[in-house]
């Protein structure tokens, strides 16, 4: 079902908005405005689904490498153990 144009406003823009307006895709001014609103909203709501996604996987990480830099740091310990262990040995 085909919305209603109910809503009628007059705007201002700049020249580089207007370019971009005009280079869109659409029939008239009209459709080519909605499309990039209805474009930008859709782009926005993807990204902040990314950015959640992200920010998840970037604490998962995190995580690893903490528990990775304590086995690193543990192994390194057992290695100036054994060191002196040898420097000890006469």
């Amino acid at each position: 079902m085909k919305e209603l144009k109910d809503y009628q406003r007059t705007i201002r823009m700049t020249q580089t908005t207007r370019k971009y307006l005009e280079e869109s895709e659409g029939n008239g001014l009209n459709e080519k405005f909605e499309k990039l609103v209805y474009a930008a909203y859709i782009k926005e709501k993807e990204l902040k689904e990314r950015n959640v996604y992200l920010e998840e996987e970037n604490k998962e990480l995190e995580q690893e490498l903490k528990i990775k830099r304590q086995l690193l740091y543990d192994k390194l310990k057992d290695v100036e153990t054994h060191i002196n262990k040898l420097f000890t040995i006469q």
